[in-house]
């Protein structure tokens, strides 16, 4: 936050996700790592191993995935000095400290007494802000902390969704256990496709190409299609 020049004591606590439109950097962060914990360039004479994140120039950030503690850190923002951020690294001031671990214990609690209807439903924007803005590519992001979906938007006529096809794709197993008052894929159904009536909604055997080879049995298809 402080590389960022945002207050951080008010916005301490709180996913990035929430605070995206904050910050460039931020919301590249928060669109690059939140379906992938690693990038495609890291950090030159830092371990453990960072990972370069390109946003507007001339900020460069670097993030690191806490395997521990299942989490994805943005842990600085230079102006293309990446000897900064290797000094940082050798005495220490990199690595997320015992008060940002505590936020992240802190935020989780809360989170956990959230049924996935409440706690899933950022996310579930999102991820299907993605899929529109990328239409035809496959975008995956975990609900909640514990739903792994992906979804694909098939435009069904050039240079417009709608009409258009809306895919998701249910991962089973869920990774963890909160309060659901209804079927898991009624949920995300009715999380990613809020707008659908629903008779629209329809659970197919198969799925569309771009999302690759889908498990039977463990991968629940959704479909709705955008009028």
């Amino acid at each position: 936050m402080q590389d960022l020049g945002l207050p951080f004591r008010l916005l301490a606590g709180r996913p990035a996700a929430d605070l995206a439109s904050e910050h460039d950097v931020i919301a590249k962060f928060v669109e690059q790592r939140r379906s992938r914990t690693d990038g495609q360039e890291p950090t030159l004479g830092v371990k453990p191993t960072t990972w370069n994140l390109h946003a507007q120039d001339p900020k460069r950030a670097v993030t690191w995935y806490d395997d521990e503690a299942d989490t994805v850190w943005l842990c600085a923002v230079t102006n293309h000095d990446y000897k900064e951020i290797v000094r940082r690294s050798k005495n220490g001031s990199l690595w997320p400290t015992g008060a940002d671990r505590a936020d992240i214990e802190l935020y989780r609690a809360g989170q956990r007494r959230l049924p996935l209807e409440v706690a899933g439903l950022g996310d579930a924007l999102a991820l299907r802000g993605s899929a529109e803005a990328k239409p035809g590519t496959c975008q995956r992001a975990t609900l909640a902390g514990e739903v792994d979906v992906s979804v694909v938007v098939l435009p069904l006529a050039t240079g417009s969704l709608s009409p258009a096809d809306y895919y998701a794709v249910v991962h089973h197993p869920r990774k963890k256990t909160r309060p659901v008052e209804d079927d898991v894929d009624d949920v995300i159904s009715a999380l990613l496709f809020f707008d659908a009536e629903d008779a629209e909604l329809t659970f197919p055997t198969v799925a569309p190409s771009e999302f690759g080879q889908p498990k039977p049995g463990a991968d629940h298809v959704l479909w709705w299609q955008r009028p």
